[in-house]
């Protein structure tokens, strides 16, 4: 593919399409003949330059998936919000700084990712949407966390990037159904106890620095140490790679 998929027909042909992808390709802009892809379920667009999406998008009602991680957007296109079949939406790695409320009328969307490793404050907004089971967080430090977090009533899972692990909201400890969570931290090597107070976890994968220091033995930080044997106490499988 080129920059631009200039010629119309090239998916025009493609009406029955279910499943495309066409991530990496140093693509700029998408051609309004993608609305026409009316059976289309699954889109990656993922690791290109593009900013917009055409206005044909909007006719794209079958959607269930769309990766558009890794591009230069700088909103969400308020385009998205008209799909109502879409479950699974990937967004982080873009310029992405606010989650405007209209999030929350997707509601089949049950995994969702979403910020960059500068991003500093993550939108009270990503709580509100409605039937999330699964979300993926990349930002700068875990206090980015809204506050109100806990409303993802939902939830069973959660990976959660970091370029420093600090501390996290308390409201984390009340996520009712979160069962499994990832935590990669470039930074920061303690566990914050709010972990202990999660009702339903059953399963915590540590990589990254906190991972380095646990396996050369239990760390010396006494809050990380307390919460590590109370997690092995409510019988929490701890993995390490």
């Amino acid at each position: 593919l080129n920059t631009k998929l200039e010629r119309k027909a090239e998916l025009e042909q493609l009406n029955e399409l279910e499943y495309l992808d066409i991530g990496k390709n140093n693509l700029m802009e998408l051609p309004e003949s993608l609305g026409n892809l009316s059976h289309l379920q699954t889109l990656k667009i993922w690791e290109n330059n593009i900013s917009c999406l055409p206005n044909s998008f909007k006719n794209l009602q079958n959607l269930q998936i769309l990766d558009i991680q890794g591009n230069k957007f700088e909103q969400i296109p308020p385009l998205l919000f008209s799909l109502v079949s879409l479950e699974k939406l990937y967004l982080i790695h873009n310029d992405i700084q606010e989650l405007p409320v209209d999030i929350t009328q997707l509601r089949s969307l049950k995994n969702f990712s979403f910020g960059s490793y500068n991003m500093t404050n993550i939108p009270y907004t990503i709580s509100l949407i409605p039937n999330l089971v699964r979300l993926y967080v990349v930002c700068h430090d875990s206090n980015a966390l809204p506050h109100n977090i806990d409303q993802l009533s939902s939830l069973t899972w959660m990976d959660l990037y970091v370029d420093n692990f600090s501390t996290l909201p308390k409201s984390f400890g009340r996520l009712p159904k979160l069962e499994t969570l990832s935590i990669d931290s470039m930074k920061g090597a303690h566990l914050a106890r709010e972990l202990i107070h999660l009702p339903s976890l059953q399963m915590m994968y540590l990589t990254g620095e906190i991972a380095n220091v646990l396996c050369h033995g239990f760390p010396r930080d006494r809050i990380t140490y307390q919460v590590i044997i109370e997690l092995e106490q409510k019988g929490v499988g701890l993995y390490i790679p």
